[in-house]
């Protein structure tokens, strides 16, 4: 899972976010081993990030948003990929939808970037994704292949196999429309098949595909639940570090909310209230438990349902469809 921070946040801002992100993600046991955590903050940012995970060898990994296409020289506001380096990234982002739009840089640029990454040590995550008038003509699969083919070119099958590939559906960020797991899934798994044909079953196979579109906790099961869908490349979300953490911690979503059932109805069997498990509050009757606490009781018991149901039944209707 990697956050783009985008153009947000000082220096010490950066640090506060990521000691909040560290502390949630340990708090709550998270698995580095399945699901790595990765942030991008801006190019300022970087040098007090390093600090802070190597001070207190925190198990997150952190990336530039950018890097110039060039090696070195008289390039004012560049910043080369071996300073990156020296900063210790892990990654660094090249053809992110904003640069492509923004600052015309065109798959030869791209293509560029990355190599200039994998030269000086680092993985690049390649951004593709089509716009609007792409989509609603029909072309988003064509046109991402080949934005692919164009960002990979001269890229050797085992660096391929090492690289990371982001699908951004352009057309779902701000625009009102809504992107599906069932769209994340059809654009990646035709770039895992375009990685299959053109550089290798062992490439397409440990190629690791990201879907970045609007990614929240709310959607996150049922992008990670598709075949083909290996990780995130989350947006805003990724600037609150208790949100972050849910996404990165997808995997445990479903089980939080049959614990929060089973909790309730275990204090219950104890005689307690809900108002009781959290600290009183609620006055009762002569009877015992109020009306109003047994009515939050029930919606409480209820909502849990509702909610661990969907999950469920969501995933296992996506895995029957996939």
């Amino acid at each position: 899972m990697a956050g783009n921070w985008k153009m947000n946040l000082n220096h010490q801002e950066a640090v506060v976010l990521v000691q909040k992100l560290a502390w949630t993600l340990s708090d709550k046991k998270h698995d580095y081993g399945q699901v790595e955590v990765v942030v991008a903050p801006p190019y300022v940012d970087l040098r007090s990030v390093q600090t802070l995970v190597d001070g207190d060898r925190l198990r997150i990994g952190y990336s530039a948003q950018d890097v110039s296409a060039h090696e070195s020289g008289a390039y004012t506001g560049e910043v080369s990929a071996a300073m990156l380096a020296k900063l210790g990234c892990d990654y660094v982002v090249v053809g992110h939808s904003e640069r492509r739009e923004m600052h015309g840089e065109d798959d030869a640029v791209v293509n560029t970037k990355a190599l200039r990454t994998l030269a000086a040590g680092m993985t690049p995550i390649v951004c593709v994704g089509e716009g609007l008038e792409v989509r609603k003509a029909g072309r988003h699969v064509e046109h991402t292949l080949d934005q692919v083919d164009g960002s990979l070119a001269g890229i050797d099958p085992e660096q391929v196999a090492s690289l990371v590939i982001a699908y951004e559906p352009v057309w779902a960020i701000g625009t009102g429309e809504v992107a599906t797991p069932d769209d994340a899934q059809e654009v990646c798994a035709a770039i895992r098949g375009r990685v299959r044909d053109t550089v290798g079953a062992d490439a397409a196979e440990s190629v690791r595909l990201l879907y970045g579109g609007s990614v929240k906790s709310s959607n996150v099961v049922g992008i990670m639940d598709q075949p083909d869908v290996d990780g995130a490349l989350v947006g805003g979300a990724s600037l609150d570090p208790a949100e972050f953490a849910a996404i990165c911690r997808y995997y445990a979503l479903p089980a939080l909310s049959l614990l929060l059932i089973l909790l309730v109805l275990l204090h219950k069997g104890r005689g307690g209230g809900l108002s009781d498990m959290f600290g009183g509050g609620m006055s009762s009757g002569l009877g015992g438990s109020s009306v109003a606490e047994r009515n939050l009781d029930r919606i409480t018991i209820g909502a849990g349902v509702l909610w661990f149901a969907c999950v469920v039944g969501l995933g296992l209707l996506l895995r029957a469809g996939s």
